[in-house]
C-alpha cells in the first residue's frame, strides 16, 4: 500500500522531529539553512532552480529564520520535497537555534514517503568525532 505524502505530512514531520528530538517548541525556534550539494548525482531542472534561486546565499545565506519561513523555502515547490533535510542544535546554550542542512534535490511526494524514517525526509544529524 502506497503512502500519502503531503504538505501537511511534511509540516507535521518538520515540528515533531524538533519536539522530540530537541524538546522544543518548533515554531519558536529560529533556523539556519544551509544547501548541501552532491555534484556527483544527477540534477534535475527543478533541483537546479531550488538549488540557485530557493536556496541561495541571497535569500538564505546564514539568516536566523522563523518556523513559518523556513517551511516556505523548504516546500517552495509544494508538490516536491527536499530529499533529505539534517536537523541538529547550533550549540547546547543556544537551544532554540536549529541548523538545517538541506539537500538540494527536490523529489515526487510519493519518493519521500518511502525513505525509511519516522520522518522523512528529515533526520536528526549524528555528531562525528573527531
Amino acid at each position: 500500500m502506497r503512502k500519502k505524502y503531503t504538505l501537511e505530512t511534511f509540516a507535521t514531520n518538520f515540528k515533531s522531529i524538533i519536539a522530540d528530538s530537541f524538546g522544543i517548541d518548533a515554531s519558536k525556534a529560529k533556523y539556519i539553512i544551509s544547501p548541501v550539494y552532491d555534484p556527483k548525482k544527477s540534477e534535475t531542472g527543478e533541483d537546479g532552480t531550488f538549488r540557485i534561486i530557493v536556496l541561495s546565499e541571497e535569500n538564505i545565506g546564514g539568516k536566523k529564520i522563523g518556523f513559518d519561513d523556513t517551511l516556505s523555502i523548504l516546500t517552495a515547490f509544494e508538490s516536491r520535497f527536499p530529499t533529505k533535510i539534517e536537523v541538529s542544535k547550533v550549540d547546547a546554550e543556544s537551544s532554540e537555534i536549529i541548523e538545517i542542512r538541506c539537500s538540494t534535490r527536490v523529489r515526487n511526494p510519493s519518493a519521500i514517503a518511502n525513505i525509511e524514517s519516522k520522518y522523512a525526509p528529515f533526520v536528526v544529524k549524528k555528531e562525528t568525532v573527531q
